[in-house]
C-alpha cells in the first residue's frame, strides 16, 4: 500500500505520508487494544451497537459533506467515518445476539430480531448514501447466522423476498431501458420456478408445526414484494446508482463519463501485461487518467505496475489468509469468540472479492476499498483493531 501509494503518482505523495501517519497509529492500537479483556467487549457489546446508531445518526445531522456524501464526522483535530468503525462495534452485537441463545431458539422472531438490528444501521449508512458500506452490514450477518447455528433453509427463506425483488427488478429494468434486454417468458418462468421452490421449502420446513400462517406469509411477502418494483425504479432512475448500473452494463457507451473511472481501470490491468511496466511506469495513474486511484482502484494501480504476476501473488496471498483464518475458526470453542472470527472475515472476504470485481468490471463500481492496501485512515485502523482482537482470540482460545 505505501509503496504503491508513494510511487504511482507524483502529484500525490502526501497521500503516502498521511498513511504512513495511520500505519503508525494503526500499530499503536494494535498493541492497545490487545490489552482488552474478551469479557469486557462481551458486556458493552449493545452499549457499542447503541453508539454506533447515535454516531451515524448524527453524521446524517450534522456530518461533513465530500463529494456529494455525508458520511464523516469532525472532532476538530479529527475528522472519522463513523460506518467504518461501525462495522466492528456491530459485528460485537450480533455476536452476543447469536450467542445469547442455543441453537433450538433460533425462531423466525429471532431471526427478525436480527434483521430489524442490521435494518437501522443499513438504512443509516444507506442515506449517507454509501451503497458498498451498508452492503457490508448486510452481508456479514448471513455467514454469522450460519456458523452460529441457524439453518441454511431458514436463512434462505428469510432472504427470499429480496430475490424475488431482484427478479422483477431485472425484468423492469429491461423493459425501461435499453442498457439490459431480457425475454419475457424467461423472467416469468424464472419467477414461476423460484416462488414454486419457496413454496416447497417453505412447505418441507413448517409442514410438521402448524405453521401455516408462516407459509402464507413467507409467499404472500414474496409475490407482494415485487409490486412494489416500479415505484423503486422510478426512484433509482433519478438517483447517481442508476448511472453507475448503466455504466456497468454498457461501459464502452458512457467511457467518457459514468464508466469513465472503470474504463480507466480496464486500460490500467490490461496494459500491465504479465511483468508490469514496473515501479513508478504506472503512465495511467502518473498522468491522472485514472483519478482516485488510491481507494477504491489501488489494485488497478498495482496491475499496471506489477502485471498479472503482482494480482496473482495479492490473491494467493488472500487464499492464504483465509484458508488459515477458517481453519482458526473451526478450532474456536467458545460461541461469542467465534461468531466476531466470522464477522470480522466476512467484512475482509466481502471487501477484498468486490473490490476485485469492481475494477475487473464483474460488479459495479460500489465504492469498496480494499483491506490494507487502499488508501485511508478509518478504514485502515478499523482493520488494524479487528485484526488485533481476532489474534488475540486465537492467541487466547486456539494457539494455546
Amino acid at each position: 500500500s505505501l509503496v504503491l501509494l508513494k510511487y504511482s503518482n507524483v502529484d500525490k505523495q502526501d497521500l503516502f505520508y498521511k498513511q504512513l501517519s495511520w500505519v503508525g497509529v494503526g500499530v499503536f492500537f494494535i498493541l492497545l487494544v490487545s490489552f482488552i479483556k474478551l469479557e469486557f467487549i462481551y458486556r458493552h457489546s449493545y452499549k457499542m451497537y447503541v453508539s454506533l446508531v447515535l454516531l451515524l445518526f448524527l453524521t446524517m445531522v450534522s456530518g461533513l459533506e465530500i463529494n456529494y456524501s455525508k458520511r464523516w464526522l469532525s472532532l476538530g483535530f479529527i475528522t472519522f467515518q463513523p460506518s467504518e468503525l461501525g462495522k466492528m462495534l456491530f459485528v460485537f452485537a450480533i455476536a452476543k445476539f447469536l450467542s445469547q441463545r442455543s441453537e433450538k431458539q433460533y425462531d423466525y422472531k429471532f431471526i427478525f430480531g436480527i434483521f430489524l438490528l442490521t435494518g437501522i444501521v443499513f438504512l443509516l449508512v444507506l442515506q449517507q448514501p454509501d451503497l458498498g458500506t451498508s452492503l457490508v452490514y448486510f452481508f456479514c450477518i448471513f455467514p454469522m447466522m450460519y456458523w452460529a447455528g441457524v439453518k441454511a433453509v431458514d436463512i434462505l427463506l428469510s432472504i427470499s423476498p429480496i430475490i424475488s425483488f431482484l427478479i422483477s427488478f431485472l425484468y423492469e429494468f429491461g423493459l425501461k431501458t435499453d442498457a439490459l434486454e431480457l425475454n419475457e417468458i424467461y423472467s416469468v418462468t424464472l419467477f414461476s420456478i423460484w416462488i414454486i421452490l419457496v413454496g416447497y421449502l417453505s412447505f418441507n420446513r413448517f409442514r410438521d408445526k402448524f405453521s401455516n400462517y408462516i407459509i402464507v406469509f413467507i409467499i404472500g411477502a414474496n409475490l407482494l414484494i415485487t409490486t412494489f418494483t416500479s415505484i423503486f425504479l422510478e426512484k433509482l432512475m433519478l438517483s447517481y446508482w442508476f448511472n453507475r448500473i448503466v455504466a456497468f452494463l454498457d461501459p464502452f457507451e458512457y467511457r467518457n463519463d459514468f464508466a469513465y473511472q472503470i474504463n480507466s481501470s480496464y486500460d490500467a490491468i490490461g496494459s500491465g501485461g504479465f511483468l508490469g511496466k514496473g515501479l513508478g511506469n504506472g503512465m495511467l495513474t502518473e498522468f491522472k487518467m485514472m483519478p482516485i486511484y488510491e481507494s477504491d482502484f489501488i489494485v488497478s494501480a498495482l496491475a499496471e505496475q506489477f502485471g498479472f504476476f503482482g494480482i496473482l501473488s495479492l490473491i494467493f496471498a488472500l487464499i492464504y489468509f483465509f484458508y488459515w483464518y477458517v481453519t482458526y475458526i473451526e478450532k474456536c470453542s467458545n460461541k461469542f469468540e467465534k461468531i466476531i472470527l466470522v464477522g470480522f472475515g466476512s467484512i475482509w472476504f466481502f471487501h477484498s472479492f468486490v473490490n476485485l470485481c469492481i475494477v475487473s468490471g464483474i460488479f459495479p463500481v460500489t465504492g469498496l476499498p480494499f483491506p490494507f492496501l487502499s488508501y485511508g485512515g478509518t478504514y485502515f485502523l478499523t482493520n488494524c483493531i479487528m485484526f488485533s482482537i481476532a489474534s488475540k482470540i486465537i492467541s487466547l482460545r486456539i494457539s494455546n
